[in-house]
């Protein structure tokens, strides 16, 4: 009988919490409207190209002018549109399939975009460095920034956080009688520049593909300085499934807990714009090569998460915890009333 009286109190106490949570949140919406064209100086019109390009085929040599041609076209055609503007334009994760820094074939092509439109370029492509202690070269997953007049690389972005047996092979499975099996292995190494990349007015902290599902690499980038995250990610390893959705329903949670909005450009989709509060303000479509615009605002408040953290997750598992075990229904608690 005790116990059958514990339960209203947890119900009506569950059913309080939910809507507080539901009201704070209800509220803090309706004081930021939705606004899908922000505008003014703490703005910023961005230019997504998704050239949807089949992973089969990507990396391979003969499809490099290929896959050059298309990014360029479709960013051409699009500008035309609005000549105008002057957009950052945002090529996707790896859009380039091959290393940008010595490549004298196509990199001179993508060297003319920003020189020729005026406008600044964001574009994935491995990265490469070669250390005098060291035969083989480091090799990065790398954002490059392109800045007008001369299409110059003004900064860049190595990913930090790599994905394991795709990106690289654990030490503890650095074994010799399993390097026939894990050959195909990606060879990337940690990124240790991971600053905000800058020009103008605009602050862009860098995310890589599944990095913006990491709390604490968007907390780092914006005590860094960043007034606005961009994710550029090749999804196209999801195929058809719902994968795609839910890495972008991860990457939106970053917006929220940190007050930026996001930028995001994918190769086969989903390209979103996300304001401050989580909502999708642009969104693309999938598998089809298409360029998509939007604006964002640029952000410097720094918001309650942000200020608290790295607090709210052992906080949570803390009270959680102590739910658990001293709750109604936990084992020291009945021990107790026993």
């Amino acid at each position: 009988t005790r116990r059958m009286s514990y339960r209203p109190v947890c119900l009506a106490s569950g059913v309080l919490m939910v809507a507080l949570l539901l009201g704070y949140g209800a509220l803090r919406m309706h004081r930021q409207p939705l606004d899908s064209e922000p505008g003014g100086p703490q703005s910023v019109l961005a230019l997504f190209v998704e050239g949807n390009v089949d992973q089969n085929q990507k990396w391979l040599p003969a499809f490099q002018r290929q896959t050059v041609d298309l990014y360029l076209k479709l960013t051409y055609d699009a500008l035309a549109q609005k000549p105008e503007e002057k957009p950052l334009i945002i090529w996707p994760e790896t859009a380039l399939p091959f290393f940008f820094e010595t490549n004298n074939l196509h990199s001179p092509r993508v060297r003319q975009l920003p020189a020729i439109t005026g406008c600044p370029l964001l574009v994935g492509a491995p990265g490469v460095e070669r250390r005098p202690d060291r035969k083989e070269p480091d090799v990065f997953n790398r954002a490059f920034l392109l800045t007008p007049p001369a299409g110059a690389v003004t900064a860049h972005y190595d990913k930090e956080h790599l994905v394991p047996f795709g990106e690289y092979l654990p030490e503890w499975l650095n074994w010799g009688f399993l390097e026939a099996l894990l050959q195909g292995v990606g060879v990337y190494e940690t990124g240790t520049a991971i600053a905000p990349l800058r020009y103008d007015n605009l602050a862009l902290g860098m995310l890589i593909c599944y990095e913006g599902i990491f709390p604490w690499l968007a907390q780092a980038r914006v005590q860094d300085g960043a007034n606005i995250l961009v994710d550029i990610s090749n999804d196209g390893w999801f195929g058809a499934t719902p994968a795609a959705r839910q890495h972008l329903y991860l990457t939106v949670l970053r917006a929220l807990e940190q007050n930026r909005w996001i930028l995001r450009g994918t190769n086969t989709g989903i390209s979103v714009v996300v304001d401050s509060r989580g909502r999708l303000v642009v969104r693309g479509e999938q598998f089809r090569e298409q360029a998509i615009w939007g604006k964002a605002a640029l952000e410097s408040e720094s918001s309650l998460f942000h200020r608290l953290w790295p607090w709210p997750l052992p906080v949570a598992a803390v009270l959680l915890t102590g739910l658990i075990l001293w709750g109604p229904g936990g084992g020291i608690g009945r021990r107790t009333r026993a």
